[in-house]
């Protein structure tokens, strides 16, 4: 794997997390 590679896929990873993130938070507030 490439590692220049392997840093944007972890930020892809992280962006999808935190949308999830605040998916389940306005679950929750709603």
């Amino acid at each position: 794997m490439i590692i220049g590679n392997s840093k944007l896929h972890g930020s892809e990873v992280n962006k999808q997390a935190k949308c999830r993130n605040r998916e389940a938070s306005l679950k929750k507030t709603l």
